[in-house]
């Protein structure tokens, strides 16, 4: 802290952001940004900062890589092309949140671009190597669809539940009433995880069930089982202890997790095949 200028500060940002909240932007001054500065919250920032560098870079590499190989795949370099204007965009939007203070929906949508990021990913992994498929009916890919879909809507109605935390008045939050004190975006996301609860847990079970789908995956569906329980204790936990913001970040990292689990069995999945009537009556 002592090696901040704090009268470089561009002060009438924080009060712009100040007044976003509801309150008289006069009350930033010099003095209040020295009280409230938090080094935590200034070193998690420059630790996201690197590791999102570094990702970057990462992605730049397996690009070139790609380019460098042969025979070309020109759709593996689209999508990896594709992928690291994303990262350009998704570090710019970063920025953006950041200058803003934490504005409403700039959060959500860099979010939603993080998680594009490693879809990408995933989707080219799979194009490299695309694994043992797994067998799986019209109806079982359908139901993976509708919970793969349900994830990223929790995903983004979660993120508004923390905007919503974040532009609270201080000591707002929530002496037991987070409904009443976190509104709609709150109520919709307790709706919907009980609805990718109950989704992903069929899925687990009626895959686990299916001998070729656990014979192929195995691991993949243990995965998928473990996460979505811990995703929802989490969850739990978070309303009981009023949002502790340790937990907060666990519980969006498993979210992530079990969008990646159901999209990789999505990408490996493939219809049975059934052997024409002809053979059937041979057989």
């Amino acid at each position: 802290m002592s090696q901040i200028d704090f009268s470089k500060l561009d002060i009438e940002k924080y009060r712009a952001a100040w007044q976003r909240r509801g309150h008289n932007p006069i009350e930033v001054t010099e003095e209040t940004l020295r009280r409230d500065f938090s080094a935590r919250a200034t070193w998690i920032e420059f630790i996201n900062r690197c590791l999102g560098a570094l990702s970057g870079l990462a992605a730049l590499a397996t690009f070139l890589c790609a380019l460098c190989s042969r025979p070309r795949r020109g759709k593996l370099l689209a999508l990896l092309a594709g992928q690291f204007v994303l990262f350009g965009t998704v570090a710019w939007l970063g920025k953006v949140v950041v200058d803003t203070n934490l504005a409403p929906w700039k959060i959500t949508v860099h979010m939603l671009l993080a998680v594009g990021l490693v879809t990408s990913a995933l989707i080219a992994r799979h194009w490299i190597r695309t694994g043992e498929p797994v067998p799986v009916s019209l109806s079982q890919r359908w139901h993976l669809i509708a919970a793969f879909v349900f994830v990223i809507a929790q995903i983004i109605i979660g993120t508004q539940v923390r905007e919503t935390v974040d532009h609270l008045a201080e000591g707002a939050c929530c002496d037991g009433r987070l409904e009443q004190t976190l509104g709609l975006p709150m109520q919709w996301h307790r709706v919907g995880a009980i609805s990718v609860l109950t989704l992903v847990t069929l899925a687990f079970f009626r895959l686990k069930l299916s001998k070729g789908a656990e014979a192929a995956a195995p691991w993949l569906l243990t995965c998928m089982g473990l996460v979505v329980c811990a995703e929802y204790g989490a969850g739990v936990l978070l309303i009981r202890l009023q949002l502790p913001g340790l937990i907060q970040p666990v519980h969006l990292l498993l979210a992530t997790i079990l969008h990646g689990l159901l999209l990789m069995l999505l990408l490996r999945s493939r219809l049975h095949t059934q052997p024409p009537a002809a053979d059937l009556a041979l057989a």
